[in-house]
């Protein structure tokens, strides 16, 4: 655990060779006191010395050089780490970095501000009465919304009823369908349903 009382990420990457832990080419294997080194080095540690000790807490371990590396189990848990690592790292929507500070990643989508908020922001942000009403949704469930062409970055929640174009607020209040009947797109996406 570290001084702050939270518990040390896994470690991703051999003590010997440094090179990250991978699937096929460098698998952990976990040694008999309990680190893991990758496959590669154990074979040519071993192989130089026989039995060798962990890089670690040089604790010794025995090597039979029939089994090779196989005779040291694969860290499984780390695997499955590396595997949810990989898959978060190509999922886009989990990156995407805070609109407010700039510097931590997002966890919601507030869908009246078209915005991303990591949770201080977002709690900051939707203090008031009026901006905790704000729908917020996961970034895991984020989806893009369309834009406005004419007025960039603004999604297009409302309806015009003279023309059935899809606009944004700015649109509606000040552009060509100032005045115009409108309806919000979900109400639209409600009678599209029926």
């Amino acid at each position: 655990f570290s001084r702050e009382g939270r518990p040390h990420p896994l470690p991703m990457s051999c003590p010997i060779c440094l090179d990250e832990y991978s699937y096929p080419k460098c698998l952990p294997r976990v040694l008999q006191c309990g680190h893991s080194v990758c496959c590669a080095c154990i074979v040519q540690v071993s192989q130089a010395r026989g039995n060798f000790s962990c890089p670690l807490d040089r604790i010794t371990c025995t090597w039979s050089p029939e089994q090779g590396a196989k005779q040291f189990p694969l860290n499984h848990s780390l695997i499955e780490a590396l595997s949810l690592q990989e898959k978060d790292e190509r999922n886009p929507r989990k990156m995407v970095t805070c609109d407010s500070c700039k510097k931590i990643h997002s966890v919601v989508h507030c869908q009246t501000c078209n915005a991303f908020f990591c949770r201080g922001c977002d709690k900051l942000e939707h203090m008031s009465a009026l901006m905790a009403r704000h729908p917020r949704i996961p970034v895991d469930l984020y989806t893009p919304t369309r834009t406005c062409p004419k007025h960039l970055n603004m999604p297009l929640r409302l309806q015009c009823l003279c023309n059935k174009d899809m606009i944004c607020e700015d649109c509606a209040i000040v552009g060509e369908h100032a005045g115009h009947a409108l309806r919000h797109a979900e109400e639209a996406a409600e009678e599209k349903k029926e």
